[in-house]
């Protein structure tokens, strides 16, 4: 399965010829922001997925977990697509997430 980073990506390809800086600017997010996600990994914030999403009819099921269409369709609005509340909750489970960093103590 691909990464919340990858589909990221596919998304950009999608939508803006592959270019991170149009696809920032048109979700209201700052270049230099998009940009870490992109290189460095980090994930996005709730409002820059939300921005994402509304901005480009995306799934935020797809964009977060790979599982269901790509983008918002009828049935997927017919079926009041919850966006808000599924973001909230995936935000909520990543900040209780360990980090990879670990902090040893030092020796004296």
């Amino acid at each position: 399965m691909s990464s919340l980073i990858e589909r990221l990506e596919i998304i950009v390809r999608d939508n803006a010829n592959g270019k991170h800086t149009v696809f920032a600017r048109n979700c209201g997010i700052k270049e230099t922001t998009f940009l870490n996600y992109i290189k460095h990994g980090r994930n996005p914030g709730y409002t820059s997925l939300l921005n994402i999403c509304e901005v480009y009819k995306v799934n935020i099921n797809w964009l977060l977990t790979g599982r269901g269409s790509k983008y918002i369709t009828t049935a997927t609005q017919a079926m009041g697509f919850p966006l808000a509340q599924e973001l909230e909750e995936w935000w909520q489970d990543q900040k209780n997430q360990p980090t990879s960093t670990t902090i040893l103590p030092r020796n004296r």
